[in-house]
C-alpha cells in the first residue's frame, strides 16, 4: 500500500516496502527461488525453474509470494529481480 511519495520512490528504486522482512523457511520453494534471484539480472520463471530444479508452476507461486513479501520485484515481460534494501539499511532485513 502506498502511503506517501517516499513509498512510490522506494518502489521505483526496487527497495523493499518494509525494513523488517520475513525470509522464507529454509528448504521451501520460496527460499530456493529467492536464492536464485539476482538483484541486477532479471530472470523469468522458466529460467528459474531450470536453475532450481522445480516445476515452473511452483516457481511462479513462489515468485508471487516473494513479491507480496517485498523480497522480489516483478518486471515487464514476466521477469523478476531480488529486492535490495537501501544502503543505509543493509543487514536489517531478517
Amino acid at each position: 500500500m502506498v502511503e506517501c511519495a517516499d513509498d512510490v520512490r522506494a518502489a521505483l528504486a526496487g527497495t523493499p516496502r518494509s525494513l523488517v522482512l520475513a525470509l522464507p523457511d529454509e528448504g521451501s520453494d520460496e527460499a530456493f527461488v529467492l536464492e536464485a534471484l539476482d538483484p541486477s539480472s532479471p530472470r523469468g520463471a522458466d529460467s528459474l525453474a531450470d536453475l532450481v530444479g522445480i516445476a515452473c508452476a511452483r516457481v511462479i507461486a513462489a515468485l508471487i509470494s516473494l513479491e507480496l513479501s517485498g523480497l522480489a520485484l516483478a518486471l515487464p515481460g514476466g521477469r523478476y529481480l531480488r529486492a535490495t534494501a537501501p544502503p543505509s539499511h543493509q543487514g536489517m532485513t531478517t
